[in-house]
């Protein structure tokens, strides 16, 4: 890869995961639920859901390809502490289950591949969440 079109790629990939903060959307659980299921696609962007949890809660994340190629997709799971900034409480996974650290937000983001985004191809899927 060439000194150019790396940078552009890197811009890009900072770009949007700069735009990608402010187009938060909420995963929603309705009442005496505790799964969430929501749709989304993705292209040339990276999308980003959040979601609030208590501390110690078990929590079972899956992002399931609608379609294509099921590996150009992965989801980065953030949890923020009452920091302003997350910390990656797993990354590039399609699939994770643990224990939340903290009372307080949390984020997930949705990416493409490189390849993808290059390619600027949609990618279809649904994020379900299940909190107990």
């Amino acid at each position: 890869m060439n000194l150019s079109r790396f940078f552009r790629i890197a811009a890009l990939l900072l770009w949007q995961l700069h735009t990608s903060a402010f187009a938060q959307e909420e995963i929603r659980f309705n009442k005496g639920l505790t799964t969430g299921t929501v749709r989304g696609e993705v292209t040339t962007t990276i999308k980003t859901w959040q979601f609030r949890a208590q501390k110690g809660q078990r929590i079972t994340i899956t992002l399931a390809p609608i379609g294509g190629d099921k590996g150009t997709l992965t989801m980065t799971l953030y949890a923020y502490c009452g920091e302003e900034y997350g910390k990656p409480l797993i990354s590039e996974s399609l699939h994770w289950e643990g224990q939340l650290p903290c009372n307080d937000r949390y984020t997930i983001d949705v990416a493409p591949s490189v390849d993808a985004m290059k390619l600027a191809r949609v990618q279809r899927y649904t994020l379900t969440v299940k909190i107990i």
